[in-house]
């Protein structure tokens, strides 16, 4: 009974079995809760101390 409960639970609350693969690290997991850095509003400042290719 009890791992027929955990089995629900798990089915029910873990992100994976929803349909969206689990970061394969901690630096990922923004890209997984469709947060994008170069979307983010400060990106632009971050973007300008980046020296351009000539």
């Amino acid at each position: 009974l009890i791992t027929l409960l955990a089995t629900v639970l798990a089915m029910i609350l873990l992100p994976e079995t929803k349909g969206r693969p689990l970061p394969d690290s901690l630096l990922d997991t923004k890209r997984y809760h469709g947060t994008n850095p170069k979307r983010h509003a400060d990106s632009r400042q971050d973007e300008s101390n980046v020296p351009l290719k000539e």
